[in-house]
Formats: C-alpha cells, structure tokens, sequence
C-alpha cells in the first residue's frame, strides 16, 4: 500500500492507497479519483472529526487518549475503525482503550523498517518504508473495515454481505457458503445454519450468500444478534432468498 502527503506522488497503478479526509494535507475529490480502481484507505487526523476508517494517532495529530472516543463515534456510524501509531506507541493507544473499556481497534503499526514487509502479530497493517515521495506498508489480506466483500447480486441481496460488523462489541462476523459463522475480535458467537431449528440450506444447490447485523426486536437482550441469508434454488415459493435470524437471547426465528 502507498500513501503520501501529496497524491501526485503515488504511482497512478497503485493498487492500494491511503490519505487524507483532514487536515493540512487533506486530499480533494481529485486527489481521490487518480486511483479509480485502487482500494482506498481514509485517514483522519482530528479526533473530533467523524470521518475516516483510520485515526492517525501520533505528535501533531491525534492522541492516545483521543482514540477510544472517535473509534466508538465511528462505529456508531457503521465503521468498523482503524488506528495507525508506531511500534513504541502501541502500548499507551492500548491502555488508553483499556481504561476507557471501549474495544481496541484494528491496528496499522509503522516502524522504520521494523520486521521488514510483514505485518506484527495481530495488527492487520505495516508502514516500513519511507521511500521519500510516498510510504511503503506491507497490508493483511483482508482489513477488516478496509476490504469489503460484497456478493454480487445475482447470488443475493446487494446490501449483504459475507462480514457484518457488530457495533456493540467491535468485531466482526463472517460467513462461508455452507452457513458456517466465525466471530472474531470480540463479537458474539450465536451459530450457524446447522444448529437453526428452521435450517434446510447451506448445501451446494442452497449456499448462505450473506449475514449482516439484526437488532432482534428492540430490547438489549435479543438484540447484539445476525441475520443469515441464503438462496434457495429450489424454492417453491418463487422467493429464493430466505433469512434466518440469530438474536442475541438464542431465541431463533
């Protein structure tokens, strides 16, 4: 991945790049739109401002005690957040998150050149090199809040997806085609098709296309849960997509 104060120095191939919403560098729509295809990674360095997938915590820009708060504004408006510090400052954003009790979130660490083009144990992103025109950072195969991964709509409801983010805890769901369910970073673990009491799909001919999240009917208790969508080819309804809801109490519907 590269990012750079000034956009014109990226390489207009870059498949992956990172910049900034704010600032005294904020990038313009124009900046933004040299890299039509390339993944693009939203830097804010305000605190205060609700933007952005990644807080740049370091001198001059955010701080550690800052983060926890824009994290939980972010995931408030559905963003799954990012913070980016150095090696030597990971400690203190940790313990910032651990008195305020909020989640910790993603992790994108520099470190000059640190372990290299790799990535430290449990972060998800690595800037290692300074190349002088733009930053060099070796990037998990998927970054959640990053990488979206959109089920294209003849397999499913555009709006789902196969990860759903879980604005109470922070972490995430993800699903496999067979209605398998992963919890990771936090997330309740609520299960899968195979243990829905109304579950017939998941098969090659029934595949689960989406989960997203679902706030049961209202009440804390129910609510926390997914939603699991599956298409059903054989359907003699006509409707081939069905929902199996998995509310936070354990009573299915």
């Amino acid at each position: 991945m590269f990012d750079a104060i000034t956009a014109a120095n990226i390489p207009l191939g870059a498949g992956m790049v990172a910049g900034y919403d704010d600032g005294r560098y904020a990038w313009p729509a124009a900046d933004w739109a040299r890299f039509p295809s390339a993944v693009k990674v939203h830097i804010t360095v305000f605190a205060a401002d609700n933007i952005g997938e990644v807080l740049d915590v370091e001198a001059g820009d955010a701080s550690p005690d800052q983060a926890p708060g824009w994290c939980q504004a972010r995931r408030a408006a559905g963003v799954d957040p990012s913070v980016y510090c150095s090696v030597t400052a990971l400690a203190s954003v940790q313990a910032a998150f651990a008195r305020a009790g909020v989640p910790e979130p993603h992790y994108w660490l520099a470190a000059y050149p640190g372990i290299g083009a790799a990535i430290y144990a449990g972060t998800y992103a690595h800037q290692y090199a300074d190349i002088g025109p733009y930053d060099l950072s070796a990037v998990a195969a998927f970054w959640p809040g990053i990488d979206a991964v959109v089920v294209p709509a003849s397999e499913g409801d555009p709006l789902m997806s196969r990860i759903a983010f879980d604005a109470k805890s922070g972490g995430t769901w993800t699903i496999k085609p067979d209605g398998s369910v992963y919890a990771h970073d936090g997330a309740p673990y609520l299960g899968g098709l195979n243990g829905h009491p109304d579950w017939h799909a998941g098969l090659a001919s029934d595949p689960a296309v989406g989960i997203a999240p679902w706030p049961g009917d209202g009440t804390d208790a129910a609510g926390n849960g997914y939603v699991v969508e599956t298409l059903e080819l054989n359907d003699a309804t006509g409707d081939p997509f069905r929902l199996y809801h998995f509310p936070g109490n354990g009573v299915y519907k």
